[in-house]
């Protein structure tokens, strides 16, 4: 399998910007740090237009501990553009969902980010007009 993640920009027919980000099953530090970097190179491109977030973690067998890092980074990249609208993850279960979920609302932060198991209900949360003050 691929060890590189594929991160693209997706354009919706009414000009939304989705930036996707499909990881390896083996989440290396390496390939997380790929991920970021090609990430912060999608979001240069979008010329200061707002974008929504979606990363696909539903391959993801293996994880080294500072990859978790580096995507904590990517996600905090793609707010500190300002444009950020939606941010959402793909995984596997629906016990990570709700797992998800519990810790961010015992943090105070409920709506923070979403977690899905179904592709299209993650893109159809994405596609709700975004919450981007500075749009």
């Amino acid at each position: 399998m691929n060890d590189r993640p594929l991160v693209q920009v997706q354009t919706t027919e009414d000009k939304q910007a989705i930036v996707a980000v499909l990881l390896p099953s083996e989440l290396t530090t390496e390939a997380a740090r790929r991920a970021r970097d090609d990430a912060r190179q999608a979001f240069a491109s979008l010329e200061g237009k707002a974008f929504s977030l979606l990363i696909d973690l539903r391959g993801v067998t293996r994880v080294e501990e500072d990859a978790l890092s580096r995507l904590r980074e990517l996600e905090g990249a793609a707010g500190r553009t300002g444009r950020l609208g939606r941010l959402c993850h793909l995984v596997k279960t629906a016990a990570q969902v709700q797992a998800t979920q519990e810790r961010l609302a015992k943090a105070g932060h409920p709506d923070l980010f979403r977690d899905f198991t179904d592709e299209a209900a993650a893109l159809g949360y994405l596609l709700e007009k975004p919450a981007v003050a500075n749009a």
